[in-house]
């Protein structure tokens, strides 16, 4: 529950579905400049991975310090820091 996955492909898809169902975030991120085979452009398939549960964030592959994706990894670490102090006032 305490883990961020960042997966580019299909065959991230298990990791991200696994690490989703135990606790953790599921990033999907995606190359804002390429299309898939089919033609769809890769954001709207990173899309589909949220909509079917398999991932529970998308973003562009950015991984400059301001970015959508940094944004998110930080928010993601700030509420496991939070849930750990939660935990602590249980004990």
């Amino acid at each position: 529950k305490r883990m961020i996955y960042l997966g580019d492909g299909e065959t991230d898809i298990p990791a991200m579905k696994t690490v989703s169902l135990n606790g953790g975030k599921a990033i999907a991120v995606y190359n804002p400049n390429t299309k898939t085979q089919s033609g769809k452009k890769a954001k709207s398939i990173t899309q589909e991975l949220v909509t079917q549960g398999r991932a529970n964030y998308v973003a562009a592959a950015d991984y400059s310090e301001g970015s959508s994706l940094y944004k998110i990894i930080q928010l993601c670490i700030d509420s496991m820091a939070a849930e750990i102090d939660l935990e602590n006032y249980k004990k």
